[in-house]
């Protein structure tokens, strides 16, 4: 193994820790505002789903909180029901620190365009936003049915428990490979991918080429 490649797995593995405790650091503050932000948006989705009304978010430093009202009129007269429901924050976030140092190292050490790195991001977000409409999608529907409110239906069961195991087993337990793949995939594939950077002394080294000297 050359001194250029060692000198540049010791970069990105450098580039690699410091993003991963700055990122880690950094999440630790705003963890709690990223939360409440997606349920709020996830909560109004889920209640125009379900005909239902949110009255509040609230979030906390690991928990956030939604109250829902229903109202349905029947035969029996107005059914009026309140609940909350409580999400926890890391169950969905927990790797995001990871999934960020990682892509952060293949953005410095083998890229150059930012376009791949920004959608990288915005896919993260939507797979949280996924996981939180699976989420509340599946609890509504089973506190809607406990308390009388909906009638139960298997089809409607069965999509959301789906769904629900789909997005937890799936898209959350593998964000860091499911991001960083994507990262990859969209750069390579749309010109982005450029190697590893050249440094101003060694660059041909870099490319595998043989320099022309002067």
């Amino acid at each position: 193994m050359s001194h250029v490649k060692i000198r540049h797995i010791l970069r990105l593995i450098l580039i690699f820790l410091f993003s991963y405790f700055a990122y880690l650091f950094l999440w630790l503050l705003i963890k709690p505002y990223y939360g409440g932000g997606l349920v709020y948006v996830a909560s109004h989705l889920v209640a125009k789903m379900r005909d239902m009304k949110v009255e509040g978010v609230s979030f906390g430093r690991e928990e956030s909180t939604v109250s829902f009202l229903v109202e349905r009129y029947s035969y029996g007269g107005k059914i009026r029901l309140g609940f909350d429901l409580n999400i926890p924050v890391s169950r969905y976030t927990f790797n995001v620190p990871l999934t960020l140092a990682i892509l952060t190292g293949l953005y410095f050490c083998f890229l150059e365009s930012k376009r791949p790195f920004v959608e990288a991001l915005f896919f993260l977000v939507v797979m949280h936003l996924v996981y939180l409409l699976s989420f509340e999608n599946l609890h509504t529907y089973h506190i809607l049915v406990h308390n009388g409110v909906i009638f139960p239906r298997k089809w409607e069961q069965i999509w959301g428990e789906f769904w629900w195991v789909f997005s937890d087993n799936m898209l959350i337990r593998f964000e860091p490979f499911l991001i960083n793949l994507y990262f990859l995939f969209r750069s390579s594939g749309g010109g982005g991918m450029r190697g590893p950077r050249r440094s101003k002394t060694a660059g041909s080294l870099y490319t595998g080429r043989k320099g022309r000297h002067s």
